[in-house]
């Protein structure tokens, strides 16, 4: 199965910031979150683009203080062998590299994301999106990296770019 992604986002709205008395949470603050995919166009949330100078995907999501602005940030995969999410604004996340893929020997049409030579991912429904206007499905995907195995309700899938 090749999934063609329209992508979305979820935020986690806490994070940590270094004070003089040491770390504390700075509450509506938002730091980084995870991606996940929508069902149609319409519901299109994130941005995504190939920063060439950089060499990096990127996101382009509400961070900050407060209601935040919209910030391009670094798009990575988080290599917990139990979540394996694309996720923005982590520094410590592996970097999301393109694949090609071949079958017998011919190019697949667009350009797939992984990491360290895995292309395959599982998805899942997660229910009804954050989102309290719209009301819209959402899926979570995570890399499958050789610690993991495919869950119940889940389906292996490869994430497609198809252009710009």
């Amino acid at each position: 199965m090749i999934t063609s992604v329209v992508f979305a986002c979820l935020f986690l709205l806490a994070g940590a910031h270094p004070g003089k008395r040491g770390p504390f949470i700075e509450p509506n603050t938002i730091e980084h979150g995870f991606i996940t995919i929508v069902s149609d166009n319409n519901n299109l949330k994130t941005q995504l683009r190939c920063n060439g100078v950089l060499n990096k995907i990127e996101a382009y999501v509400l961070s900050g203080p407060g209601a935040g602005a919209l910030e391009w940030h670094a798009v990575g995969i988080d290599h917990h062998p139990s979540t394996g999410r694309l996720v923005w604004g982590k520094p410590n996340a592996e970097p999301v590299q393109v694949y090609r893929h071949y079958r017998r020997g011919i190019p697949v049409e667009g350009v797939f994301l992984g990491s360290k030579n895995q292309t395959n991912w599982s998805v899942h429904s997660a229910g009804r999106d954050v989102s309290i206007t719209d009301m819209k499905h959402y899926w979570v995907m995570r890399l499958m990296i050789p610690e993991t195995r495919i869950r119940n309700n889940e389906f292996r899938t490869l994430i497609r770019i198809d252009g710009s």
